[in-house]
């Protein structure tokens, strides 16, 4: 919890603005912390949501220490609208998690926010919603959190969607690595032969050596998008390079077959590399909500500050 005389911020709503790696190393060497910020300040513009309703109706308030408010319903899909009732020229996005998956974004563009969303019983019949907003200054709002007890049933048995990328030979040979494509292969060969009898099916997807450039990545993440469902699960695996592009904009990016520099040239990682931003983005608009990414890379600790 953040402290400033009455105000005060829990510090899962500080991520985005106050996340700072190495900040241990920054006080032992007496370093200046550039990131720091005034609760009293933030708490005071913090925005406000309200959930208006959920598949038309309406939601209680809970009192301090109540349950989360609960509705029922057959049908999968729903429709949620939400909110901002104070500070909204604070806000930049609104955000809505289901089961804990980020599941949809909007820009904050007005006060009323409308989100189509699907019901699964991946988890069991109760489906988890969180709904928070994020400022322009980085700070997150209260969550707003209430469930969804779906009462339909998914015929479909789930399926395993097993996409692994290992790359040892690179178009530029200096960057060639001796167990990308060893550790990739042999991950995918436990899960198929450890996890069969959980899933109707495993559908391998895998990319090596010359076949992993962004193209194929990007085309086999959009099939995967068009193709899996709620009660599937998807477990990504990378194994190759990976690198922070410099500049203010710095952030982690897998690094394909295809890319011949990793220092010196964003200009190439942004033409050829696959940024954290990207593999958020498409896990939010995957529909599977069991999802697994594993990251065997150089760097790949700096993943979290686009994803966690």
């Amino acid at each position: 919890m953040w402290q400033e005389g009455n105000s005060s911020i829990p510090l899962e709503q500080t991520f985005e603005r106050a996340y700072t790696p190495k900040l241990l190393t920054q006080l032992i060497g007496e370093t200046t912390v550039q990131n720091e910020f005034k609760v009293s300040q933030a708490a005071s513009a913090l925005p406000e949501l309200k959930i208006i309703s959920v598949h038309g109706q309406n939601l209680e308030e809970p009192t301090r220490g109540a349950a989360h408010p609960k509705i029922s319903t057959h049908d999968k899909n729903i429709q949620i609208e939400v909110s901002i009732t104070s500070h909204a020229d604070q806000v930049n996005e609104i955000m809505l998690y289901q089961n804990a998956k980020l599941v949809a974004t909007q820009p904050a563009q007005g006060t009323a926010h409308t989100f189509n969303i699907m019901l699964t019983d991946a988890f069991g019949s109760n489906n988890y919603f969180t709904v928070s907003a994020r400022t322009k200054s980085g700070i997150d709002t209260e969550k707003k959190q209430f469930i969804v007890e779906y009462q339909g049933k998914t015929n479909d048995k789930p399926k395993l969607y097993l996409f692994t990328i290992g790359i040892n030979q690179y178009k530029n040979p200096k960057y060639n690595l001796n167990y990308g494509l060893a550790d990739a292969n042999e991950f995918e060969a436990t899960l198929t032969a450890g996890a069969g009898s959980l899933f109707d099916k495993i559908i391998p997807i895998h990319l090596r050596d010359g076949q992993a450039v962004k193209k194929n990545i990007v085309a086999e993440f959009e099939k995967l998008r068009n193709e899996a469902k709620e009660q599937d699960m998807l477990i990504f695996y990378y194994a190759g390079h990976g690198v922070m592009n410099e500049g203010s904009d710095a952030e982690f990016n897998i690094v394909p077959h295809d890319v011949t520099q990793l220092y010196g040239r964003d200009d190439m990682l942004k033409e050829k590399a696959i940024p954290a931003s990207y593999l958020k983005e498409i896990s939010k608009n995957i529909n599977a909500q069991k999802q697994v990414f594993i990251l065997d890379a150089c760097q790949s600790a700096g993943a979290l500050e686009a994803v966690a």
